[in-house]
Protein backbone atom coordinates (compact mmCIF):
# COMPACT_ATOMS: atom_id res chain seq x y z
CA UNK A 1 0.00 0.00 0.00
CA UNK A 2 2.86 2.37 0.80
CA UNK A 3 4.37 1.70 -2.64
CA UNK A 4 1.11 2.54 -4.46
CA UNK A 5 0.60 5.62 -2.28
CA UNK A 6 4.07 6.92 -3.13
CA UNK A 7 3.50 6.18 -6.81
CA UNK A 8 0.18 8.07 -6.93
CA UNK A 9 0.96 10.76 -4.35
CA UNK A 10 1.38 13.57 -6.92
CA UNK A 11 -1.91 12.74 -8.65
CA UNK A 12 -3.77 12.56 -5.33
CA UNK A 13 -2.49 15.97 -4.24
CA UNK A 14 -3.47 17.43 -7.61
CA UNK A 15 -7.03 16.06 -7.29
CA UNK A 16 -7.28 17.51 -3.78
CA UNK A 17 -6.11 20.93 -4.95
CA UNK A 18 -8.60 20.92 -7.83
CA UNK A 19 -11.54 19.85 -5.68
CA UNK A 20 -14.00 22.61 -4.95
CA UNK A 21 -15.32 22.65 -1.43
CA UNK A 22 -19.03 23.18 -0.94
CA UNK A 23 -20.15 24.80 2.29
CA UNK A 24 -18.24 24.84 5.55
CA UNK A 25 -15.64 22.11 6.09
CA UNK A 26 -16.84 19.36 8.45
CA UNK A 27 -14.81 19.30 11.68
CA UNK A 28 -12.97 16.10 12.61
CA UNK A 29 -15.29 15.43 15.55
CA UNK A 30 -18.32 15.76 13.29
CA UNK A 31 -16.77 13.36 10.79
CA UNK A 32 -16.24 10.71 13.47
CA UNK A 33 -19.77 11.21 14.80
CA UNK A 34 -21.23 10.80 11.32
CA UNK A 35 -19.11 7.71 10.70
CA UNK A 36 -20.20 6.07 13.95
CA UNK A 37 -23.84 6.95 13.30
CA UNK A 38 -23.76 4.98 10.04
CA UNK A 39 -21.26 2.26 10.94
CA UNK A 40 -22.77 0.99 14.20
CA UNK A 41 -26.22 0.15 12.78
CA UNK A 42 -24.58 -1.49 9.76
CA UNK A 43 -22.38 -3.64 11.99
CA UNK A 44 -25.24 -4.49 14.35
CA UNK A 45 -27.53 -5.67 11.56
CA UNK A 46 -24.65 -7.69 10.12
CA UNK A 47 -24.54 -9.65 13.38
CA UNK A 48 -28.07 -11.02 12.91
CA UNK A 49 -27.09 -14.62 12.15
CA UNK A 50 -24.48 -14.87 14.98
CA UNK A 51 -26.98 -13.41 17.46
CA UNK A 52 -29.62 -15.96 16.46
CA UNK A 53 -27.03 -18.72 16.83
CA UNK A 54 -26.02 -17.37 20.23
CA UNK A 55 -29.59 -17.88 21.44
CA UNK A 56 -29.51 -21.47 20.15
CA UNK A 57 -26.19 -22.08 21.90
CA UNK A 58 -27.67 -21.35 25.32
CA UNK A 59 -31.10 -22.96 24.86
CA UNK A 60 -31.09 -25.72 22.23
CA UNK A 61 -29.24 -28.56 23.96
CA UNK A 62 -30.97 -28.14 27.33
CA UNK A 63 -34.38 -27.95 25.64
CA UNK A 64 -33.68 -31.16 23.71
CA UNK A 65 -32.72 -32.92 26.95
CA UNK A 66 -36.04 -31.81 28.43
CA UNK A 67 -37.73 -33.15 25.30
CA UNK A 68 -36.14 -36.58 25.93
CA UNK A 69 -32.74 -36.59 24.20
CA UNK A 70 -29.64 -37.77 26.01
CA UNK A 71 -26.85 -35.25 26.48
CA UNK A 72 -24.80 -36.77 23.66
CA UNK A 73 -27.78 -36.87 21.29
CA UNK A 74 -28.60 -33.24 22.08
CA UNK A 75 -25.02 -32.12 21.41
CA UNK A 76 -24.96 -34.06 18.14
CA UNK A 77 -28.26 -32.49 17.01
CA UNK A 78 -27.00 -29.03 17.94
CA UNK A 79 -23.82 -29.57 15.93
CA UNK A 80 -25.83 -30.62 12.88
CA UNK A 81 -28.22 -27.69 13.21
CA UNK A 82 -25.83 -24.87 14.11
CA UNK A 83 -22.75 -25.85 12.12
CA UNK A 84 -23.09 -28.40 9.33
CA UNK A 85 -26.60 -27.63 8.05
CA UNK A 86 -26.13 -23.91 8.62
CA UNK A 87 -23.01 -23.86 6.44
CA UNK A 88 -24.95 -25.46 3.57
CA UNK A 89 -27.79 -22.95 3.89
CA UNK A 90 -25.37 -20.05 3.62
CA UNK A 91 -24.16 -21.09 0.13
CA UNK A 92 -27.23 -19.87 -1.84
CA UNK A 93 -27.63 -17.00 0.62
CA UNK A 94 -24.12 -15.74 -0.19
CA UNK A 95 -24.71 -15.90 -3.95
CA UNK A 96 -28.11 -14.19 -3.94
CA UNK A 97 -27.18 -11.54 -1.37
CA UNK A 98 -23.93 -10.67 -3.13
CA UNK A 99 -25.71 -10.13 -6.45
CA UNK A 100 -28.58 -8.11 -4.99
CA UNK A 101 -26.62 -5.97 -2.51
CA UNK A 102 -24.59 -4.59 -5.43
CA UNK A 103 -27.73 -2.62 -6.34
CA UNK A 104 -27.96 -0.97 -2.89
CA UNK A 105 -25.61 1.96 -3.80
CA UNK A 106 -27.89 2.75 -6.74
CA UNK A 107 -30.87 2.77 -4.36
CA UNK A 108 -28.99 5.16 -2.06
CA UNK A 109 -28.16 7.46 -4.99
CA UNK A 110 -31.78 7.49 -6.18
CA UNK A 111 -32.98 8.27 -2.65
CA UNK A 112 -30.48 11.12 -2.35
CA UNK A 113 -31.59 12.53 -5.71
CA UNK A 114 -35.25 12.19 -4.75
CA UNK A 115 -36.01 9.91 -7.72
CA UNK A 116 -38.58 7.55 -6.17
CA UNK A 117 -39.49 5.81 -9.43
CA UNK A 118 -35.89 4.84 -10.13
CA UNK A 119 -35.40 3.74 -6.51
CA UNK A 120 -38.50 1.53 -6.62
CA UNK A 121 -37.26 -0.03 -9.87
CA UNK A 122 -33.94 -0.89 -8.23
CA UNK A 123 -35.67 -2.36 -5.18
CA UNK A 124 -37.85 -4.50 -7.42
CA UNK A 125 -34.70 -5.75 -9.15
CA UNK A 126 -33.22 -6.73 -5.78
CA UNK A 127 -36.30 -8.73 -4.84
CA UNK A 128 -36.35 -10.41 -8.26
CA UNK A 129 -32.77 -11.60 -7.82
CA UNK A 130 -33.41 -12.93 -4.31
CA UNK A 131 -36.47 -14.91 -5.42
CA UNK A 132 -34.82 -16.16 -8.61
CA UNK A 133 -31.86 -17.73 -6.82
CA UNK A 134 -32.97 -18.66 -3.32
CA UNK A 135 -36.43 -20.18 -3.93
CA UNK A 136 -35.19 -23.00 -6.24
CA UNK A 137 -32.14 -23.48 -4.00
CA UNK A 138 -34.44 -23.87 -1.00
CA UNK A 139 -36.66 -26.34 -2.81
CA UNK A 140 -33.67 -28.33 -4.07
CA UNK A 141 -32.19 -28.57 -0.58
CA UNK A 142 -35.50 -29.75 0.82
CA UNK A 143 -35.81 -32.53 -1.76
CA UNK A 144 -32.14 -33.55 -1.78
CA UNK A 145 -31.42 -32.87 1.90
CA UNK A 146 -30.37 -36.42 2.82
CA UNK A 147 -28.00 -37.09 -0.11
CA UNK A 148 -26.64 -33.53 0.22
CA UNK A 149 -25.84 -34.01 3.90
CA UNK A 150 -24.34 -37.47 3.34
CA UNK A 151 -22.22 -36.19 0.45
CA UNK A 152 -20.81 -33.21 2.34
CA UNK A 153 -20.48 -34.60 5.88
CA UNK A 154 -20.39 -38.39 5.60
CA UNK A 155 -22.79 -41.12 6.64
CA UNK A 156 -22.65 -40.46 10.40
CA UNK A 157 -26.07 -39.24 11.56
CA UNK A 158 -26.98 -38.56 7.93
CA UNK A 159 -30.67 -39.35 8.48
CA UNK A 160 -31.02 -36.81 11.31
CA UNK A 161 -28.82 -34.41 9.34
CA UNK A 162 -31.06 -34.73 6.31
CA UNK A 163 -34.16 -34.06 8.39
CA UNK A 164 -32.68 -30.95 9.99
CA UNK A 165 -31.39 -29.64 6.65
CA UNK A 166 -34.81 -30.18 5.09
CA UNK A 167 -36.54 -28.19 7.83
CA UNK A 168 -33.87 -25.49 7.82
CA UNK A 169 -33.79 -24.95 4.03
CA UNK A 170 -36.47 -22.18 3.99
CA UNK A 171 -34.07 -20.05 6.02
CA UNK A 172 -32.06 -19.50 2.81
CA UNK A 173 -34.84 -17.27 1.46
CA UNK A 174 -35.40 -15.48 4.77
CA UNK A 175 -31.71 -14.79 5.46
CA UNK A 176 -31.36 -13.16 2.04
CA UNK A 177 -34.55 -11.12 2.28
CA UNK A 178 -33.67 -9.82 5.73
CA UNK A 179 -30.16 -8.79 4.70
CA UNK A 180 -31.40 -7.00 1.59
CA UNK A 181 -34.37 -5.23 3.21
CA UNK A 182 -32.17 -4.07 6.10
CA UNK A 183 -29.61 -2.77 3.59
CA UNK A 184 -32.37 -0.93 1.72
CA UNK A 185 -33.48 0.79 4.91
CA UNK A 186 -29.92 1.83 5.67
CA UNK A 187 -29.55 3.12 2.13
CA UNK A 188 -32.59 5.33 2.79
CA UNK A 189 -31.04 6.61 6.02
CA UNK A 190 -33.54 4.58 8.07
CA UNK A 191 -31.03 2.94 10.43
CA UNK A 192 -33.44 2.96 13.39
CA UNK A 193 -36.00 0.91 11.48
CA UNK A 194 -33.33 -1.59 10.38
CA UNK A 195 -32.20 -2.11 13.97
CA UNK A 196 -35.78 -2.29 15.22
CA UNK A 197 -36.52 -5.07 12.72
CA UNK A 198 -33.53 -7.03 14.00
CA UNK A 199 -34.53 -6.51 17.64
CA UNK A 200 -38.11 -7.63 16.99
CA UNK A 201 -36.88 -10.81 15.31
CA UNK A 202 -34.44 -11.54 18.14
CA UNK A 203 -37.14 -11.08 20.78
CA UNK A 204 -39.39 -13.58 18.99
CA UNK A 205 -36.49 -16.01 18.57
CA UNK A 206 -35.53 -15.73 22.24
CA UNK A 207 -39.14 -16.11 23.40
CA UNK A 208 -39.96 -19.19 21.33
CA UNK A 209 -36.79 -21.27 20.95
CA UNK A 210 -36.87 -23.12 24.25
CA UNK A 211 -40.65 -23.60 24.32
CA UNK A 212 -40.91 -24.88 20.74
CA UNK A 213 -37.90 -27.17 21.12
CA UNK A 214 -39.37 -28.74 24.26
CA UNK A 215 -42.67 -29.26 22.42
CA UNK A 216 -41.44 -30.37 18.98
CA UNK A 217 -37.84 -31.51 19.38
CA UNK A 218 -35.11 -30.71 16.86
CA UNK A 219 -37.40 -28.64 14.65
CA UNK A 220 -38.50 -26.26 17.40
CA UNK A 221 -35.48 -23.96 17.24
CA UNK A 222 -35.69 -23.94 13.45
CA UNK A 223 -39.33 -22.83 13.56
CA UNK A 224 -38.38 -20.10 16.06
CA UNK A 225 -35.64 -18.88 13.71
CA UNK A 226 -38.00 -18.84 10.73
CA UNK A 227 -40.67 -16.96 12.70
CA UNK A 228 -38.14 -14.42 13.98
CA UNK A 229 -36.77 -13.68 10.53
CA UNK A 230 -40.22 -13.61 8.93
CA UNK A 231 -41.46 -11.05 11.44
CA UNK A 232 -38.36 -8.91 10.98
CA UNK A 233 -38.78 -9.02 7.18
CA UNK A 234 -42.43 -7.99 7.41
CA UNK A 235 -41.46 -5.06 9.64
CA UNK A 236 -38.69 -4.04 7.22
CA UNK A 237 -40.96 -4.21 4.18
CA UNK A 238 -43.68 -2.18 5.94
CA UNK A 239 -41.04 0.41 6.86
CA UNK A 240 -39.81 0.53 3.26
CA UNK A 241 -43.36 0.94 2.00
CA UNK A 242 -44.05 3.80 4.41
CA UNK A 243 -40.85 5.57 3.39
CA UNK A 244 -41.19 5.13 -0.39
CA UNK A 245 -44.82 4.12 -1.15
CA UNK A 246 -43.35 0.95 -2.66
CA UNK A 247 -46.02 -1.36 -4.12
CA UNK A 248 -45.32 -4.91 -2.97
CA UNK A 249 -48.08 -6.23 -5.25
CA UNK A 250 -45.82 -5.83 -8.29
CA UNK A 251 -43.80 -8.80 -6.98
CA UNK A 252 -46.76 -11.18 -7.24
CA UNK A 253 -46.30 -12.03 -10.91
CA UNK A 254 -42.56 -12.85 -10.82
CA UNK A 255 -42.99 -14.65 -7.48
CA UNK A 256 -45.76 -16.79 -8.96
CA UNK A 257 -43.62 -17.53 -12.02
CA UNK A 258 -40.67 -18.57 -9.84
CA UNK A 259 -42.98 -20.75 -7.73
CA UNK A 260 -44.49 -22.54 -10.73
CA UNK A 261 -41.11 -23.24 -12.35
CA UNK A 262 -39.78 -24.43 -9.00
CA UNK A 263 -42.70 -26.85 -8.60
CA UNK A 264 -41.93 -28.38 -12.00
CA UNK A 265 -38.26 -28.62 -11.03
CA UNK A 266 -39.10 -30.28 -7.70
CA UNK A 267 -41.27 -32.94 -9.38
CA UNK A 268 -38.47 -33.76 -11.84
CA UNK A 269 -35.82 -33.92 -9.10
CA UNK A 270 -38.05 -36.12 -6.93
CA UNK A 271 -38.47 -38.56 -9.82
CA UNK A 272 -34.72 -38.59 -10.49
CA UNK A 273 -33.99 -39.14 -6.80
CA UNK A 274 -36.47 -42.01 -6.55
CA UNK A 275 -34.94 -43.64 -9.61
CA UNK A 276 -31.42 -43.05 -8.33
CA UNK A 277 -32.20 -44.91 -5.10
CA UNK A 278 -32.95 -48.01 -7.19
CA UNK A 279 -29.88 -47.63 -9.40
CA UNK A 280 -27.27 -46.60 -6.80
CA UNK A 281 -26.55 -47.97 -3.34
CA UNK A 282 -28.03 -45.35 -1.04
CA UNK A 283 -26.32 -46.91 1.99
CA UNK A 284 -22.91 -45.69 0.81
CA UNK A 285 -21.53 -42.20 0.44
CA UNK A 286 -20.63 -42.84 -3.21
CA UNK A 287 -24.24 -43.76 -3.92
CA UNK A 288 -25.43 -40.58 -2.21
CA UNK A 289 -22.97 -38.51 -4.23
CA UNK A 290 -24.34 -40.02 -7.46
CA UNK A 291 -27.96 -39.38 -6.47
CA UNK A 292 -27.13 -35.80 -5.51
CA UNK A 293 -25.20 -35.15 -8.73
CA UNK A 294 -28.00 -36.38 -11.00
CA UNK A 295 -30.60 -34.48 -8.97
CA UNK A 296 -28.67 -31.19 -9.02
CA UNK A 297 -27.91 -31.41 -12.75
CA UNK A 298 -31.52 -32.28 -13.60
CA UNK A 299 -33.00 -29.56 -11.40
CA UNK A 300 -30.49 -26.89 -12.40
CA UNK A 301 -30.83 -27.46 -16.14
CA UNK A 302 -34.61 -27.69 -16.04
CA UNK A 303 -34.96 -24.53 -13.96
CA UNK A 304 -32.59 -22.64 -16.26
CA UNK A 305 -34.36 -23.75 -19.43
CA UNK A 306 -37.82 -22.93 -18.09
CA UNK A 307 -36.62 -19.59 -16.71
CA UNK A 308 -35.24 -18.65 -20.13
CA UNK A 309 -38.24 -19.89 -22.09
CA UNK A 310 -40.76 -18.08 -19.88
CA UNK A 311 -38.79 -14.83 -19.93
CA UNK A 312 -38.08 -14.94 -16.20
CA UNK A 313 -34.31 -15.00 -16.72
CA UNK A 314 -34.49 -11.93 -18.96
CA UNK A 315 -36.59 -10.07 -16.39
CA UNK A 316 -34.08 -10.79 -13.63
CA UNK A 317 -30.70 -10.90 -15.35
CA UNK A 318 -31.24 -8.70 -18.39
CA UNK A 319 -31.71 -9.02 -22.13
CA UNK A 320 -28.72 -11.32 -22.60
CA UNK A 321 -31.14 -14.30 -22.45
CA UNK A 322 -33.59 -12.95 -25.04
CA UNK A 323 -31.95 -14.81 -27.92
CA UNK A 324 -32.04 -18.12 -26.01
CA UNK A 325 -35.76 -17.60 -25.44
CA UNK A 326 -36.31 -17.61 -29.21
Amino acid sequence: MYYFWRKRKAGIHQLVSETKRQGEPLPLGGMYKELIRYALPLSFVGLAIPLYQLIDMFTYSSALETYGFTGQEAESAFGIFARTSHSVILIPVAVATAMSVNIIPAITRSNTNGDRDEMNAYMTKCFYIILFFTVPAMAGLMILSTPAFATLFGMDDYILGGQILQMYAPAAVLFSLFAVTAAMLQGMNKQKQAIMGLVIGLVIKLSLTYVLTVLFGVGGAIVATLLGYSTAIVYNVVSIRKATNYEVNQLKRPALKVALITVVMVVAVAIVQAGGQHVFDASTQLGMVSILAFGVVTGGLLYFVLAVRTGLAADVLGDRFTLLRK
